[in-house]
């Protein structure tokens, strides 16, 4: 068992899954262990129960975690073990033996949400309710400034989608938003912050996605490009 992370602190750990125990025969007489959890028995016998792990990771956390052979990074019997309830800026990286990404979403959370009300100018931490993701769905590193009323959105990528929610777009209008701006490596584009919340209700997510050519901007699924410029 992991045991639960304080909320004051940020706990780093590094684990990585043991190797298969071998069996007389030569042959592996169980799977590589899990980093974080349990491993499984290759052949179990007709009675043997299955292996479990009980893991409990809550509050701020920093965790890189390499399964063993067949196994699993942080879980038992071959699945990966979701957890809940990670405080904003936490981060769990989990590999398989061949070094491939096996992390699940959730595992990473966006950062504090910033002290708009006291920013004129300036970099700021990630907002929560906003994040950024690839082509794949995967979240990317994005920086997000603040220049008087514009708050400016900028990711490294040929490709990104920006998503919003309603809460996050309030939060920045009632602190003086008045245009956002999104940029990627081919691409700008940008929208009035009462235009957008004028389309938008509680509830509402934003997707605005920017490639090479062209910009769309959608409110729960209905096209609202023409609100950008």
């Amino acid at each position: 068992m992991l045991p639960s992370a304080a909320t004051a602190t940020t706990p780093d750990v590094s684990a990585v899954g043991g190797a298969p125990e071998p069996g007389q025969d030569g042959e592996d007489a169980s799977k590589g262990g899990a980093a974080i959890g349990s491993g499984a028995l290759v052949d179990p016998d007709e009675d043997a129960a299955e292996a479990d792990a009980d893991i409990t990771i809550e509050g701020k956390v920093t965790i890189s975690a390499v399964a063993g052979k067949d196994g699993v990074a942080i879980g038992a019997n071959g699945e990966e073990q979701a957890f809940d309830g990670l405080l904003p800026g936490s981060s769990i990286d989990r590999r398989n033996t061949d070094g491939k990404d096996i992390s699940l979403p959730g595992d990473k959370t966006a950062g504090e949400t910033p002290a708009v009300e006291s920013v004129n100018s300036g970099r700021l931490d990630a907002l929560t309710g906003l994040t950024v993701t690839d082509a794949a769905g995967k979240a990317v590193a994005y920086t997000l400034t603040w220049q008087d009323g514009t708050v400016t959105v900028k990711a490294d990528a040929a490709f990104a989608s920006l998503q919003m929610t309603y809460d996050a777009l309030c939060r920045l209008r009632s602190h003086g938003m008045q245009t956002m701006l999104f940029c990627t490596q081919e691409r700008t584009a940008s929208v009035s912050a009462v235009e957008l919340l004028g389309v938008c209700t509680q509830g509402t997510t934003v997707v605005w996605n920017n490639d090479g050519a062209s910009s769309a901007l959608r409110v729960n699924g209905a096209d609202h490009s023409t609100l950008l410029k």
